[in-house]
């Protein structure tokens, strides 16, 4: 006899990190400011200098409740421009967030996650 599985729940947060570069810099601030007046946003995170954490470049997160995630995610598709954008659940396995659980706007980027293998 198989052991029922229990459903998995939806996460309640989302993460979505806008990468950039010195050449798409002046895009990515402007995304910034308009998020930081979007009520469907939590929190905007910090314009990043240089490459943090897995993030092999510069970036900014957002963080999205589930419920607004779909209309965050379609305004980004139309102002991202040249942007790439990281999509992935906010849960206890970085790891599965990072990779299995994530998806991409735009070009994917090799994360770096030997912190999460650990």
């Amino acid at each position: 006899m198989h052991a029922e599985q229990q459903p998995q729940t939806e996460p309640r947060l989302y993460h979505l990190h806008i990468y950039f570069e010195d050449d798409t810099e002046s895009d990515a601030r402007s995304i910034y400011e308009v998020a930081q007046t979007q009520t469907d946003i939590e929190s905007v995170g910090r314009f990043h200098p240089s490459p943090i954490g897995p993030h092999p470049v510069r970036q900014f997160q957002l963080l999205v409740r589930t419920e607004h995630l779909d209309r965050i995610e379609t305004w980004l598709r139309h102002v991202r421009g040249n942007l790439d954008v990281l999509i992935h659940p906010e849960i206890d396995d970085d790891l599965l967030a990072h990779t299995e659980l994530a998806r991409w706007l735009g070009r994917p980027h090799e994360l770096r996650l030997e912190k999460f293998r650990n």
